[in-house]
Formats: C-alpha cells, sequence, structure tokens
C-alpha cells in the first residue's frame, strides 16, 4: 500500500496537478502493481464520484478559505507568552522544512550550544519555529513529524541539561496520530 501511496504522491506533486484525474492516477497504480479490485470498487472508480474538483468546478463556487492565523502569528502568540514569563524568545523562522530527524539534529545543536556556551543567545531562552516537517518511513511505524522530531532531539541532546522540548501541530493532529506533539523536560 505504501508504494500505491508514494505512486499517488508523486501525481499531487507535479506541476501536472491540475491536468491530472484521480481515476487516471488510479488506474495507473492498479495497473502498474496487478491490483485485482472487486466489483463495487469498479463501479466507484466509473462513476468519477471520488475525482478532486479542480478549479473552476461549480460545487467550489461557494466555497471559502479562512486562514484563522499564519505561523508567524501562532510564533508571534507562544513568544508573547514567553516575554510574560521573563524568558527571551528567539523564532528561528515559521517555515521550516526537511525531514523531522535532521532539522531536531540542527534545533538540538543549538540548544546546547546556547545551554553549554550561551551563544547565540545567552539563556534561558526559547527557541520557537514552525514549518512542514516531514518523515520517510522504512518498515512499519507510527507516528507524526513532531514525535520524530522530539525523539530524534532526545538522542541528539544526548543527556545534555536544563534543555526542555516541545514540538506541537497548530492543527492538533501530528501525522496520522491522535494527538498534537509531544514533549521533553
Amino acid at each position: 500500500m505504501l508504494n500505491e501511496y508514494l505512486e499517488f504522491a508523486k501525481y499531487q506533486k507535479s506541476e501536472e496537478t491540475e491536468k491530472v484525474s484521480l481515476n487516471n492516477v488510479i488506474k495507473d497504480v492498479i495497473e502498474k502493481y496487478g491490483i485485482k479490485l472487486p466489483p463495487a470498487a469498479k463501479t466507484v472508480l466509473a462513476r468519477g464520484s471520488s475525482e478532486t474538483p479542480k478549479a473552476g468546478d461549480p460545487r467550489l463556487k461557494r466555497a471559502s478559505v479562512r486562514l484563522i492565523v499564519t505561523p508567524q502569528e501562532a510564533l508571534e502568540a507562544a513568544a508573547k507568552v514567553a516575554r510574560e514569563a521573563a524568558v527571551e524568545p528567539i523564532i528561528l523562522s515559521d517555515s521550516i522544512e526537511g525531514e523531522s530527524r535532521d532539522v531536531a539534529q540542527v534545533h538540538a545543536a543549538i540548544a546546547r550550544q546556547i545551554a553549554e556556551r550561551g551563544q547565540p543567545w545567552p539563556a534561558p531562552c526559547v527557541l520557537l519555529s514552525g514549518g512542514e516537517t516531514t518523515v520517510t518511513f522504512n518498515g512499519n511505524g507510527s507516528g507524526g513529524p513532531n514525535s520524530e522530531f522530539l525523539l530524534s532531539l532526545l538522542l541528539a541532546l544526548d543527556g545534555a541539561s536544563k534543555i526542555y522540548a516541545l514540538a506541537c501541530d497548530t492543527d492538533g493532529i501530528d501525522g496520522s496520530e491522535a494527538n498534537a506533539g509531544a514533549i521533553i523536560g
């Protein structure tokens, strides 16, 4: 199933996304992997009712999107709480991307430099960052980017003291899990 998902993800990330139909993607994956579909699944695909609406679709005419808070605004709100607690907030970025484990190693290196040497900022301070990190699964597993980030951070900190961490999602869901993230401390 993972291979099929990865095939679909390639279509979603292409520049031709608006020209690609979900049914064609599914058909390509089914053919490539020789998947035998039950009759009910074939009927649903033939009907096309699962197709993702494209720009200009009449079903989207009354739809609207409202951004409640931007990533930067969320970080600024967290910074305000830190200042009120007399802790210096350091906003690193609101658009960090990459593998969660790699991003965690960089954050750990910064946190250790602060804790051990008072550089580039003196302790106590709080490092704030946002963005969209990813997790590449190798084999079976569960969890999301925040859990992966904190587990990797914990390993990279290697027992360093006086460093605490929280990784959470503003949408309340960490990947496929029923939690928003995790905490070290």
